[in-house]
């Protein structure tokens, strides 16, 4: 059950992270800009794979913290 909470928790920390970081990377300007290279059809902002990497961890810390101070 452990595990399932912590895939779920990951999830939900992903729904807040991504969207908050996608609209910060915008305000400052931070895009992987557009360029002969590129095969998307516009900016792109860079720190949306931030959120979904930090998630897991943070999931897994907060639910193994949870887990050892209530002794599951």
């Amino acid at each position: 059950m452990l595990v399932v909470g912590t895939v779920v928790l990951s999830f939900l920390l992903n729904l807040v992270f991504t969207p908050a970081l996608i609209w910060f990377s915008k305000k400052k300007g931070w895009y992987d800009r557009l360029d002969e290279r590129k095969i998307h059809n516009g900016n792109i902002p860079r720190l949306g794979g931030v959120g979904i990497f930090a998630s897991f961890p943070l999931a897994y810390l907060l639910t193994a913290y949870g887990a050892h101070t209530h002794g599951v």
